[in-house]
């Protein structure tokens, strides 16, 4: 779909994330590998504002974050 300063962002298909639909077309941003922690400071305080938002109709609203290895600059977002 598009790429960054920090990462790309990709169209995806989750499954299960709706009961009433099986697949569920998500957005997904990914960190570039090379990252420098500025980068990744901005990238947390972004998740942390999406997780306080909630949903919003007119806001990309946010379904998961994985950051297990995000001192590796593995950090991805789930829209």
């Amino acid at each position: 779909m598009g790429s960054g300063a920090f990462g790309r962002v990709v169209k995806a298909e989750a499954i299960g994330l709706k009961l009433d639909e099986p697949i569920t077309t998500v957005a997904v941003k990914m960190v570039k590998s090379n990252v420098d922690a500025t980068a990744l400071e901005s990238l947390i305080g972004e998740l942390k504002i999406m997780a306080r938002l909630g949903s919003h109709p007119n806001v990309v609203n946010l379904l998961g974050a994985y950051t297990k290895n995000i001192a590796k600059g593995q950090f991805i977002l789930l829209n």
